[in-house]
């Protein structure tokens, strides 16, 4: 009998800002646009 196993992969999500990178973060890959504006906007 076989489990079926889901495996999340990380995807590294860099952001940059004036040609210079911001931030480097570690994210499922989902949403990352959501994710870049709110941290710019924040």
């Amino acid at each position: 009998m076989a489990i079926a196993t889901l495996v999340i992969e990380e995807r590294p999500l860099t952001i940059y800002l004036k040609a210079q990178e911001t931030v480097r973060a570690i994210t499922i890959g989902e949403d990352c646009e959501y994710l870049t504006v709110g941290f710019l906007r924040n």
